[in-house]
């Protein structure tokens, strides 16, 4: 099955909606883990550093069940200073989605 990611008005940002919260996820296949955003239960643990030197705390991870594509996948998440939720190559790798933003801006698993 495939999805087409969405993208905001005028951004080039590809993004796949979770089926089962509507949950807008950033597609970013060239990071390592995939992150949430932090919430008000939160307490900081750690830091993370961007390409540009920017400091960007970190709240432990959290285990969450994502649905993509007519499947639903467990997947553990880094939780961290973001504005929006991101889905990284750790979560395409591990459970079996190919992407293909040229061409057709598409999810297959």
């Amino acid at each position: 099955e495939m999805i087409f990611p969405s993208t905001r008005p005028g951004s080039l940002l590809p993004t796949a909606t979770c089926q089962l919260t509507n949950t807008s996820f950033l597609l970013d296949s060239g990071a390592a883990l995939s992150v949430l955003p932090v919430s008000l239960d939160d307490v900081p643990d750690n830091n993370l550093f961007s390409t540009d030197g920017t400091t960007i705390p970190t709240y432990g991870s959290r285990k969450v069940n994502v649905k993509l594509c007519g499947w639903t996948h467990s997947h553990t998440f880094l939780v961290s200073g973001v504005q929006r939720p991101i889905l990284r190559a750790n979560f395409f790798h591990a459970h079996g989605y190919n992407l293909n933003f040229i061409d057709r801006k598409e999810l297959v698993h």
